[in-house]
């Protein structure tokens, strides 16, 4: 999980450089440790369906401090 949210800190740094504002993502609710890695990346959980836990990084949250 550890490289697994470097991996993904780094894309959203590298993404943010280039003048991304805000990234979405989302993931099975079955698939816990995915969760995680999005979590320790900064994203924040914005809703979620019967299917798919749906999260959000942007100007407003962390990931890497915008």
């Amino acid at each position: 999980m550890r490289y697994a949210s470097e991996a993904l800190r780094a894309l959203l740094r590298f993404a943010r450089e280039r003048g991304i504002t805000c990234a979405h993502g989302d993931v099975g609710l079955e698939n816990v440790v995915s969760q995680r890695v999005m979590a320790a990346s900064g994203m924040r959980l914005v809703r979620e369906d019967s299917l798919l836990q749906h999260s959000r990084v942007g100007r407003d949250g962390p990931a890497g401090q915008e």
